[in-house]
């Protein structure tokens, strides 16, 4: 009979081994309790697989009142619709398109939403 090896959670030296074709006897001891979890190796317990996940910063403007309201004025100053400035020329058939759209074709109130609208896009497809 040989002496089985010394296995570290064991309190003995080891078990004694009946022979090479019968099982081996081993105790809970040597091996440890299979129900023991404080013995067991537990995976992801490194600390850069517990850190929280953080995204990448992405830049986001704030828009003050001020701002918007600055960007209103700047939109409708620029798209008064109703009035022609003093220094354009009249194109014979007056046709004249402002994003993508000819503001002849509706009210004025209906064009300034539209090319607003058209506008917007542009900016988010850019």
């Amino acid at each position: 009979m040989r002496r089985l090896p010394h296995h570290p959670y064991s309190e003995d030296k080891g078990e004694v081994e009946q022979n090479s074709f019968s099982s081996r006897i081993y105790s809970y001891n040597e091996y440890g309790d299979p129900f023991d979890y404080s013995k067991q190796i537990l995976a992801f317990e490194t600390p850069h697989l517990n850190e929280e996940i953080e995204g990448v910063q992405l830049y986001q403007e704030n828009y003050t009142k001020e701002k918007i309201k600055t960007l209103t004025v700047a939109l409708v100053i620029c798209l008064n619709i109703d009035i022609e400035s003093p220094d354009v020329q009249r194109i014979p058939p007056y046709c004249r398109v402002q994003a993508w759209f000819d503001p002849s074709e509706t009210s004025s109130l209906r064009a300034l939403e539209t090319i607003g609208k058209n506008l917007q896009l542009m900016n988010f497809i850019t």
